[in-house]
């Protein structure tokens, strides 16, 4: 979960997790209305771990699961607040202990 305060919206991944793709980044109204789909994580990569949000500039941060590896994680990504310009920042390998266990943004000025 991620919070824009400025701009009133939750940044949150909605799905199951029991199929590789169907998670998806939503954004709702921060009282839980008017939720939108934002952006689908790619099937190659899985699921969507942990959100980080850089509202200044309009991009949300990602960690994505590895559904084959399953638990490791397998990639640190950005996409744009609208959904576009979805970039893999850092593929991380897989390793038999586990990946990243979270990761924090932090924008200098």
């Amino acid at each position: 979960l991620a919070v824009d305060y400025e701009n009133g919206f939750l940044y949150f991944s909605d799905g199951m997790e029991t199929e590789p793709g169907d998670t998806v980044l939503m954004r709702a109204n921060l009282d839980g209305t008017g939720a939108v789909q934002v952006w689908a994580a790619p099937l190659s990569y899985g699921f969507i771990r942990r959100i980080e949000l850089d509202a200044d500039n309009g991009v949300i941060y990602v960690l994505l699961k590895d559904h084959v590896n399953a638990p490791a994680d397998r990639a640190i990504a950005r996409v744009n607040t609208d959904g576009s310009d979805f970039q893999i920042l850092r593929e991380l390998p897989y390793s038999l202990y586990g990946g990243v266990e979270g990761f924090t943004v932090s924008i200098a000025p």
